[in-house]
């Protein structure tokens, strides 16, 4: 019988053993380094707020010398121990502009510096700083953050966002692609996949595009392609020093490149007067998509200059099938139809509209990747994408542009 308990006993550890063998011939180990520049890498951030108070969340911090009334706040970074990260802003009426971080996280506002601002203009403040987060009981590093406040419109109110990343190499065989991990709440878990962004270099230029809706750019949960293999992120530990990624059971699509020189994916839908429309339809003049919404302020600050550029640019247009050199297709992220509809009309909008009043989960929206509003791609007559977010006068420039380069291409012999 102890023969019998004692084989049972070695061929369980034999399969327990084989077990982790597979999961560790499974996994890709990565290790990865915190920096602190994201200002100067990543091209967007998502806003942090924090409520001011009059009185410390902290009960024994110990404070600096006051000249005005000061209000405090207070971010948790990570969630152990340490993780109350204290500030105060110190104001007075003749316009003297503090503000203190507990910058070496010692509950003590003291010892962090003079609370200057870096940046100071009317209505707006901002400071860049590093805060010492602990990561564990026996490794501390520090994190840049970067602070804001409106001091006239939101007075109440102090602002941040993360300045660092994480980077390593994620090895595939012999390839090698960069990575990025981004922690979109800034909240020091880039173990918390739910809020944290991956950036991997799928294309090997040595560039990592972390453009919102980037090809490069995903979910950390979500698998993605390289080469003929699809992989995921399975986790980040705790300490943030090392990625663990596996070949993904979901085999992910590559995702289309939505940058100068791609082509623009086709679509079709049905505009407002029921009739069908297709982008290559198009095929020939220059195109604009624009990616709007009624309840978007800066776009609707656009539409007149958008309205003279197409009455210009456009004029030769008598209807929508006629020709002409240039076309504007919007694409609406509203959800009530009947309002947008009378919008259009009372501001006299002669392009066609795109709707299907799914707001941020419209179907072309959702093709091009559109997380922010005015979103705008310029093809020109060929249907590839020239411009992505071209404003203003460098708009009009840039169509002026395409549609010359269309006209020389009609006059030259095949």
């Amino acid at each position: 019988m102890l023969n019998r308990l004692g084989f049972a006993i070695f061929y369980l550890c034999i399969i327990i053993f084989a077990s982790l063998a597979a999961r560790r011939t499974d996994e890709i180990v990565t290790p990865l380094l915190i920096t602190n520049t994201a200002n100067e890498k990543v091209q967007y951030f998502i806003p942090q707020r924090i409520e001011l108070r009059s009185v410390p969340l902290e009960p024994d911090l110990r404070l600096p010398t006051f000249h005005g009334t000061p209000r405090f706040g207070a971010m948790i970074v990570r969630a152990d121990r340490d993780s109350i990260v204290s500030l105060a802003v110190d104001e007075t009426p003749d316009g003297a502009r503090k503000i203190f971080i507990d910058r070496n996280n010692d509950e003590n506002l003291a010892n962090d510096g003079d609370g200057s601002w870096d940046v100071r203009r009317e209505n707006f403040l901002e400071v860049s700083s590093p805060v010492l987060v602990s990561f564990s009981s026996d490794y501390r590093a520090p994190l840049a953050f970067s602070f804001y406040r409106f001091d006239q419109s939101l007075p109440n109110a102090v602002f941040y966002y993360r300045d660092y990343f994480a980077s390593g190499g994620l090895y595939t065989g012999d390839q090698r692609y960069d990575i990025m991990l981004l922690d979109d709440n800034a909240d020091g878990r880039l173990s918390d996949l739910q809020n944290t962004a991956l950036v991997v270099d799928a294309n090997q230029d040595e560039k990592l595009d972390t453009a919102p809706g980037s090809a490069e750019m995903f979910g950390a949960r979500e698998p993605f392609r390289l080469g003929d293999e699809s992989y995921v992120l399975r986790e980040v530990s705790e300490d943030s020093r090392l990625a663990r990624f596996a070949v993904s059971a979901v085999k992910a699509t590559p995702k289309v490149r939505l940058e100068a020189g791609s082509p623009a994916p086709e679509f079709s839908m049905t505009d407002f007067s029921a009739r069908p429309l297709m982008l290559s339809d198009y095929r020939g003049r220059v195109v604009l998509l624009y990616f709007w919404a009624t309840w978007c302020k800066p776009c609707i600050a656009e539409l007149l200059s958008l309205s003279m550029l197409y009455r210009n640019l456009g004029a030769s247009q008598e209807n929508h099938d006629s020709g002409g050199d240039f076309e504007i297709i919007g694409v609406s992220l509203d959800q009530d139809r009947e309002a947008l509809k009378r919008f259009v009309e009372s501001e006299q909008l002669p392009w066609p509209q795109l709707f299907d009043g799914g707001g941020w989960h419209n179907q072309i929206a959702q093709q091009y990747r559109v997380t922010s509003l005015p979103r705008t791609f310029l093809l020109d007559e060929k249907g590839v994408i020239r411009f992505v977010d071209v404003r203003a006068s460098e708009l009009r420039e840039a169509v002026a542009r395409l549609i010359e380069t269309r006209i020389a291409n009609l006059a030259t012999p095949p």
